[in-house]
């Protein structure tokens, strides 16, 4: 029998374990915040490096030079700082999550503005992230912006991807680090560009999605 996830999870179903109720909710939550998140975040990556071939150039370089020296992947993520910023760059303007939902349990004031219990609170990373007193050009897809010089620079409540306080994404550091290691080994062997096709529309749905899909070329790199 394999040892996969889904596996695990109806082992752990019983009297002394989870419902069939929590099981469900355990894929699902899986399905939605633990694969499609991090697919989109890669895809929308994939397509700035693609506008900004000067930044892919400085990615590529970065792969080829860990890949040749470094054997393990679960070392990528420190070892390849240009790749994170570049996907990080791509995790600030399109935010997989580009809203997050809370409801007070009891009332709140905050700056004068009186918010009644089980109110709709919408926090929208979209907007912080593209905000023009937060982000100089912040319509550009500048990498450099999450290079280890300037991280340190970024207000924790300015860059929100993940979420942030008690309930931030659980997933955070296994998503980053799957992300550079997809990355790594996609843009090792492929070179992806955009075509006269390629002209993505970001919509909302459960996460951000480019309207019509994302053709892009890929070659196999020489």
């Amino acid at each position: 029998m394999p040892q996969d996830f889904l596996t695990l999870l109806l082992k752990a179903e019983g009297p002394d374990g989870l419902t069939r109720a929590e099981v469900e909710d355990n894929i699902i939550t899986f399905i939605g915040a633990g694969h499609e998140t991090t697919a989109r975040a890669l895809g929308w990556t994939l397509y700035c490096l693609a506008e900004a071939p000067w930044e892919r150039e400085k990615v590529e370089r970065e792969i080829d030079a860990v890949l040749a020296r470094e054997l393990d992947p679960t070392k990528w993520l420190d070892a390849m700082p240009f790749t994170r910023a570049a996907f990080e760059e791509g995790l600030r303007l399109y935010p997989p999550a580009p809203s997050i939902n809370r409801e007070p349990i009891e009332p709140e004031t905050w700056n004068g503005l009186y918010i009644p219990r089980r109110a709709a609170v919408l926090v929208m990373p979209w907007v912080v992230h593209r905000h023009r007193k937060l982000w100089d050009r912040p319509d550009a897809f500048m990498p450099e912006r999450f290079h280890p010089a300037n991280r340190e620079k970024i207000d924790r409540f300015q860059y929100l991807p993940f979420g942030a306080g008690p309930r931030v994404c659980i997933g955070t550091s296994f998503a980053m680090q799957e992300a550079i290691i997809a990355l790594a080994i996609m843009l090792s062997r492929f070179r992806f560009d955009t075509t006269a096709e390629t002209k993505p529309w970001p919509v909302q749905k459960l996460t951000t999605q480019p309207q019509g899909g994302l053709p892009m070329q890929v070659t196999r790199r020489l």
